[in-house]
């Protein structure tokens, strides 16, 4: 009776968690895992590759990263990218297997990428609710979060593999009242999508595989954005290839959503409003977090007052992709957003955003983004 109140409590916490946390920081983002066969120096070196090109994948957004010719370069020289390794078992599974865990450099990483030419996607990253539906010859069954088994646990690797934040629903009585594995299969998109907002996604999945035939799986995913929705079909002979190439067409699209390019070329300023600004360390942890944004070149503090607070930022990427960037973070929430015209003089004097305009008398359009601190 004991167990099965904690286990109750624990679901209630865990699911009051994700509902208020909303988008996810990936801290892990830099650290990979490997199984490994021995502590031999080949069997490391050949973990290291393949962990290094996890990494890389993992931040890039770009499942054919390995193909690029300065990422195959690196390849050659992967220990200059390592910080530190180490070995440990995994006593979760019953083989125990030993596992290799390396510890990437996040400034070396983002500098190759960027070298490279490639896209660099944040550790702030969109929460994915997942509706899994699996039939085959016993019916159709839909999967909760703390479901073993081995379709969720694939789909779970894999989303760690990306880098991908990804929560399925409780199915408890609330979900059950709402929707069944039926409405999922069909799909019926009113269903899913009112079921899921006590959850608060920032993105949906769903995900229908069809195991009636047990040498030809088939998977189809529907990827549902706020404004638009992406369907693609994966095949394969087995369970892991099929979730594995539907979790990379979803994290690559994501990545089309948030990874940013950096361009010496493109240089955009905004002015960015906070409010609700109530203690000296709500100034401090605003400004870090927006100077640590990618995307941001510059920032500068244009002007405090009690409670808000006014930036200058100069970006190397478009208003929109900021404003998608922030709005999967956990830091700042928007209020509104408007253009105006403000003259040079004003700009020199309140902004400083750009010494090329200096003394000069014309007009630029600047965004204002207005924000409230969480």
């Amino acid at each position: 009776m004991f167990k099965t109140l904690l286990k109750t409590f624990a679901g209630l916490f865990f699911l009051f968690a994700i509902v208020a946390a909303h988008a996810t920081v990936v801290s892990s983002l830099y650290s990979v895992q490997v199984p490994v066969a021995s502590r031999t120096t080949v069997q490391r070196n050949k973990a290291l590759r393949q962990a290094f090109e996890t990494v890389l994948i993992r931040v890039s957004g770009n499942s054919a990263i390995a193909t690029v010719p300065q990422i195959k370069d690196a390849m050659k020289k992967t220990n200059d990218y390592v910080r530190a390794f180490s070995y440990f078992s995994d006593k979760q599974k019953q083989d125990n297997p030993l596992l290799f865990q390396v510890n990437f450099s996040q400034a070396a990483i983002n500098s190759l990428l960027r070298i490279a030419g490639q896209p660099v996607w944040a550790k702030d990253r969109p929460l994915t609710l997942v509706w899994l539906v699996v039939r085959d010859v016993n019916g159709t069954q839909i999967f909760n979060e703390n479901s073993n088994a081995s379709v969720v646990q694939i789909l779970k690797e894999n989303a760690i593999r990306r880098g991908l934040p990804v929560l399925l629903p409780m199915m408890d009585l609330a979900d059950m009242q709402k929707i069944g594995a039926s409405d999922v299969w069909a799909p019926f998109i009113h269903v899913i999508e009112g079921a899921s907002a006590r959850y608060s996604p920032d993105e949906t999945l769903v995900v229908r595989i069809d195991a009636t035939n047990k040498n030809h799986i088939k998977g189809q995913w529907l990827l549902l954005f706020k404004d638009k929705q992406m369907s693609w079909t994966t095949t394969g002979a087995n369970l892991a290839t099929v979730v594995k190439n539907g979790v990379d067409n979803a994290a690559n699209a994501l990545a089309k959503q948030f990874a940013v390019i950096e361009s010496s070329a493109q240089r955009n300023k905004v002015l960015v409003n906070v409010k609700g600004l109530w203690a000296v360390t709500d100034y401090a942890k605003v400004m870090s977090y927006l100077r640590g944004l990618t995307g941001v070149v510059n920032l500068e503090v244009l002007d405090i007052s009690p409670t808000q607070a006014s930036f200058g930022l100069t970006l190397f990427i478009d208003s929109e992709t900021l404003q998608r960037i922030i709005k999967v973070g956990t830091v700042l929430k928007p209020v509104k957003q408007k253009e105006q015209q403000i003259a040079t003089e004003q700009q020199q004097e309140q902004q400083d955003l750009s010494e090329e305009q200096e003394g000069q008398d014309k007009q630029q359009k600047v965004q204002i983004l207005e924000y409230k601190y969480k």
